[in-house]
């Protein structure tokens, strides 16, 4: 297991984001087979904190994907209908808190933090076919439980684009994007747009397929950091392997790399 340096020597945070997305969609291969690949991608980035997304709903693989990244403690709890979200830390005397941002669409956030330090907090909103409406009171609820952390890093799948309004309310409350250009996450696994077997209706994937053609892949997910004296680094996880020399994908979202650092502030950090 890693252990971290004393505080004092601990000016920054490393978090990564990947939606590591559940069975049954885009042609990928079981989640199952995907999960130790997704490790060795993971345990190569040096993180504090991993930040997953659309995980299986089991004790077992939770605990074999922290050992595997070398995590002292973590958190998982259900997020929508099929899968959780969870956070994995490196750091001991970690607090995990959840907050319920949508009970009628089982949608959770949870937050990782150590007494007076930073807190890193993951979210998976609701859809982005399910209207924008539903992710702005998400968005609102969340600001309402962490607005008075003064050094957040916030990772997650918004399902919706940086320009529209859920993202833009981060970015009123002091949350700014972590990444100069927002990268387009989503779908990692469409060259040309190509959804495979998805999970969208006959009648609304042409179009999704069609858009995905013409645009390529979207910005869905995001990082956003408040507090931080700097970003030392942003840079995509890419989904995309070789396995024995073709191509493979770990998920059809690229993932979040990002490093902040806090410097003239109490020493936290995860």
């Amino acid at each position: 297991m890693n252990t971290l340096p004393p505080l004092e020597l601990q000016p920054s945070t490393t978090a990564g984001l990947l939606n590591v997305l559940h069975d049954g969609n885009n042609n990928l291969r079981p989640q199952s087979e995907r999960l130790p690949i997704i490790g060795s991608v993971l345990g190569q980035l040096s993180l504090n904190v991993a930040c997953l997304l659309e995980f299986p709903d089991d004790e077992q693989s939770v605990y074999e994907m922290a050992e595997q990244l070398n995590m002292q403690d973590y958190h998982f709890v259900k997020n929508g209908n099929r899968h959780s979200s969870g956070i994995l830390v490196a750091g001991n005397n970690v607090e995990f808190e959840e907050i319920t941002i949508d009970k009628e669409e089982n949608r959770t956030a949870i937050i990782a933090h150590q007494s007076g330090g930073t807190a890193v907090a993951a979210v998976h909103a609701s859809h982005y076919l399910t209207g924008g409406a539903m992710r702005e009171r998400q968005m609102q609820e969340l600001l309402n439980r962490t607005g008075d952390l003064e050094r957040l890093m916030l990772l997650g799948d918004f399902n919706a684009l940086p320009w529209q309004r859920p993202r833009q309310m981060l970015m009123e409350h002091g949350l700014m994007p972590a990444f100069e250009k927002f990268p387009k996450t989503f779908p990692a696994t469409a060259a040309k747009g190509d959804l495979g077997t998805s999970k969208y209706s006959k009648y609304t994937r042409p179009l999704i397929q069609k858009y995905f053609e013409i645009f390529g892949p979207i910005a869905l997910d995001g990082s956003y950091v408040r507090g931080a004296d700097s970003i030392e680094e942003a840079e995509l996880i890419s989904a995309r392997i070789e396995q024995d020399g073709t191509p493979d994908f770990v998920s059809d979202h690229h993932g979040h790399r990002v490093k902040a650092k806090w410097l003239n502030k109490q020493p936290l950090i995860i």
